[in-house]
């Protein structure tokens, strides 16, 4: 296995894992919506998860500098400076007095980061694709035979 191999699979099953983060959040705000989970407990889950999340983005954003991969680099950079500013800000974690005023911002803002994380996938999966087929189609192998 080459090492852009290794990157390409690290960013792809990054992806996965990060999609499956705002899933949980999504199903979480829908708990606390329907009052089956109180503020209190549903804040303490969220924010074990929001450093994580960040720190992997910000490891796939780095993965792609070293992997020169410019244009997911440039593609994954606004996300990685907004959760800096976020940061900095302090709006990163959720306070359970305030939960209910920050509910529906939160759930946007989840469902947009989904969006992107999709896109993610599907552009890893693509470059993951493109450089198996590319790499690893035999030569000897006619084109017409090809994928």
């Amino acid at each position: 296995m080459t090492p852009m191999l290794v990157l390409l699979l690290v960013l792809f099953f990054g992806a996965v894992a990060l999609l499956f983060v705002q899933v949980f959040y999504l199903v979480w705000f829908w708990d606390l919506e329907q009052d089956r989970m109180n503020s209190i407990e549903f804040c303490s889950s969220y924010n074990k998860f929001v450093w994580p999340e960040m720190i992997a983005h910000w490891v796939l954003c780095v993965l792609l500098l070293f992997g020169m991969r410019w244009l997911l680099l440039l593609f994954n950079l606004p996300l990685a400076a907004f959760h800096v500013w976020r940061i900095r800000r302090n709006q990163h974690k959720m306070d359970a007095t305030r939960v209910f005023y920050d509910v529906k911002r939160e759930r946007r803002l989840t469902y947009t980061k989904m969006g992107f994380y999709m896109i993610c996938f599907f552009s890893y999966l693509y470059s993951l694709i493109f450089y198996l087929v590319k790499h690893y189609l035999p030569v000897h192998m006619p084109r017409s035979m090809a994928i």
